[in-house]
């Protein structure tokens, strides 16, 4: 199952985008740019669902603190489907980070596997689909003449680790260090913040050690090329829709506006009715 949804498809990816470019390094960043282009309407829900978190944050505390941390059985069942309701009325989907993440993992593997036992810079003709051919080159392993990728790279983990961290500094900007000094007496709250906490500041420090030690350069390829990719969307992305939530409010501004106008004539009809009386 995994070879048939996951590795052989972006195995036959790496060797058609290989026809063209003879460079495996940079049939992996091309590679990992269309990948990205795929999962885009995932990745689009999952900032639409932080975008609604965020504006719907006021009222989903203030269920929190309606019933507090000490609620009854009975209380906390309210509590879910008072929850459930915000969740309905702002459209948040709270799964929608967890598939974009299932999707990915295997991605990741399946790159992983095409350099551990795929046979490259050979290429495995039973595997290829129909429609891809054998490159008439040989396939370099060498990026940029200079980084093996079938071997691990320290110069590479570390752009790796630091691009991890802008992409999660863009993506995550409220979270902060201080954060976990913080304590608000709730556990479930207390663990989330804990959680995106250690995923800012852990996350890179942790790439940097597997990509340096363990994993091929060819995933840190793939680990920076996507964190460039998902920082640069990021920041159009959200830039798009806060200026697309500029136009609306003030649509909503000029509409309140108006009604308000309408009701201000019909007053001072009103007025001069009882006037002329």
């Amino acid at each position: 199952m995994f070879d048939t949804f996951f590795y052989e498809p972006v195995y036959n990816l790496v060797i058609f985008l290989a026809n063209f470019i003879h460079d495996l390094g940079w049939v992996i960043v091309v590679a990992t740019i269309i990948i990205k282009f795929i999962l885009f309407p995932l990745y689009n829900r999952q900032i639409n669902t932080q975008i609604a978190t965020k504006k719907a944050k006021p009222e989903l505390d203030a269920i929190k603190e309606k019933y507090g941390k000490n609620a009854s059985k009975e209380e906390r069942q309210k509590m879910a489907f008072e929850t459930l309701a915000i969740y309905k009325k702002y459209n948040i989907r709270p799964f929608a980070s967890i598939l974009l993440l299932l999707i990915q993992i295997p991605i990741l593997f399946a790159l992983y596997w095409i350099f551990y036992k795929g046979g490259l810079p050979g290429v495995d003709k039973s595997i290829l689909y129909s429609f891809v051919s054998e490159p008439d080159q040989k396939l370099s392993l060498n990026f940029l003449n200079h980084f093996d990728l079938a071997n691990s790279s320290v110069v590479l983990a570390v752009v790796a680790a630091i691009t991890q961290y802008i992409q999660l500094a863009v993506s995550m900007p409220d979270v902060r260090f201080a954060d976990l000094k913080k304590k608000t007496g709730r556990i479930g709250e207390d663990m989330a913040v804990s959680m995106q906490v250690n995923l800012k500041y852990g996350l890179p420090l942790f790439i940097l050690f597997l990509l340096s030690t363990t994993l091929s350069a060819a995933i840190a390829i793939y680990w920076i090329t996507s964190n460039v990719f998902m920082t640069v969307q990021e920041y159009f992305v959200r830039h798009k829709k806060a200026e697309l939530r500029k136009k609306d409010n003030k649509v909503e501004k000029k509409e309140y506006q108006k009604q308000e106008g309408q009701v201000k004539k019909k007053k001072k009809k009103k007025k001069n009715k009882k006037r002329n009386r």
